[in-house]
């Protein structure tokens, strides 16, 4: 097949019966003839084609096959967006087109369905696109990374949204490339997928914890908070954002999600930090406010971490002896009790 040619009028039937024959296996589908002659048969009266002689699409066709469907959908596109225009542009599903020609590639076609991504004309078609191009992924594993760090914002989202049916390991790997991509919500979006293996989030997420936007440092912090069972490697990674001098100039809703991250997961280093800031001593008028400020989100913590030593410190805290101001005793009291009461719910002691 030398050339195709699309001529003004033709329509969705012609063009399934187009992709029907030039993407079909003909080694997996017995009784079909070679493309050339298929496309004869099919008679289409708006698609012409010049053709070699003796040339089959078959096992003859060799490597190049893959780059000359390529550009046959390519192709295909650049037409219906000029002489067809928006009749098969959908708001809420994938162009039927699309769908049908996705459907009709083989498994080793990975690499054909990412090379037109690009061409996704709204969210639902290149969500098709990025699941078809996933569900061929070890056939274009090697072209996936590359375009999660430099594809654009709508396509890498495309493929991140893709990955819910990849093995928790696999999806989380995957992902982390996509953290060299400029745009922030390919960030925001990757770290939830990064998370769902502890080991990989240690890994990857601790720069995000320092991010310039907002939202990917309290997503960052909150992610690391579900790693429990890497809990003494998030917590590390927790600790040094909270102790560095920018992290007291964050607004109080941020630091909760930090003190509370810190405290879901409960390690040994976490419940150290939290239980120091509670306990510090009490200070003059100088300073009082952000003292207490600061014992408050350790409470929070500690609420959070919902065990028996968090329990019996916040229980103690309470003592007289502590000299703890009344807002910190009143906190700790309520913290205490929700702590006691949901492990009582729960069948536990705490």
């Amino acid at each position: 097949m030398r050339s195709l040619t699309f001529r003004r009028g033709v329509g969705l039937e012609e063009l399934l019966s187009l992709a029907y024959v030039t993407m079909a296996d003909p080694q997996a589908e017995g009784g079909r003839e070679d493309a050339v002659t298929e496309l004869w048969k099919a008679d289409l009266t708006h698609v012409g084609y010049s053709a070699g002689a003796g040339y089959r699409m078959d096992e003859s066709a060799g490597d190049g096959i893959s780059n000359n469907i390529s550009e046959v959908a390519v192709k295909a596109q650049t037409m219906l967006d000029q002489h067809v225009g928006d009749s098969f542009k959908e708001s809420s599903q994938p162009p039927p087109l699309l769908n049908a020609w996705l459907q009709l590639l083989p498994p080793g076609s990975g690499p054909v369905v990412l090379a037109v991504l690009p061409l996704g004309r709204d969210p639902a078609a290149r969500l098709l696109i990025a699941q078809a191009a996933l569900a061929r992924i070890d056939s274009c594993i090697g072209q996936l990374p590359e375009m999660l760090r430099t594809g654009t914002a709508f396509e890498v989202q495309a493929l991140l949204g893709a990955m819910a049916p990849l093995p928790p390991p696999r999806r989380a790997e995957l992902a982390t490339a996509a953290f060299d991509n400029p745009a922030p919500a390919v960030k925001l979006q990757a770290i939830p997928l990064v998370a769902a293996d502890a080991s990989t989030a240690v890994r990857t997420l601790g720069s995000s914890l320092t991010a310039n936007s907002r939202e990917v440092r309290v997503a960052a912090g909150q992610a690391l908070g579900a790693c429990s069972s890497a809990a003494e490697q998030a917590s590390a990674l927790i600790l040094q954002t909270m102790e560095r001098p920018q992290f007291a100039k964050v607004n109080k809703e941020e630091q909760s999600i930090f003190y509370r991250s810190l405290g879901k997961l409960g390690s040994n280093g976490g419940f150290q930090f939290l239980l120091d800031r509670l306990n510090q001593p009490p200070r003059k008028l100088f300073g009082r406010k952000k003292a207490i400020e600061i014992q408050l989100l350790a409470v929070h913590g500690l609420s959070e971490e919902a065990s028996t030593r968090s329990a019996k410190a916040l229980e103690e805290a309470q003592l007289e002896s502590r000299r703890h101001p009344a807002a910190v005793v009143a906190a700790c009291k309520a913290a205490a009790h929700q702590v006691r009461s949901a492990a009582a719910r729960g069948g536990k002691t705490a």
